[in-house]
């Protein structure tokens, strides 16, 4: 066991989980798409069409960052509105 006292674990693990999130995004950044825009891909494929608002609430996000991301997979040709 450590002799570190728990909250001090507790940012020690914070401070590398977000490098880890760090090094994953700038790792996987050119060559993939963003983990939002493949969850929106993967509803439409699993759910079909629907509305932003429909397509917000199923992702649990807000209708503002799905259109975002809505958007920029139309300009890649991924989806059409």
């Amino acid at each position: 066991m450590s002799d570190l006292p728990d909250s001090q674990l507790a940012r020690d693990l914070s401070v590398s989980a977000m490098r880890l999130n760090r090094r994953l995004r700038l790792r996987h950044s050119s060559d993939r798409l963003p983990v939002a825009q493949l969850s929106i891909l993967t509803t439409l494929l699993r759910e079909g069409p629907m509305t932003t608002g429909e397509l917000a609430s199923r992702e649990r996000i807000k209708p503002p960052s799905v259109s975002r991301s809505s958007h920029q997979l139309v300009e890649a040709g991924l989806i059409v509105r």
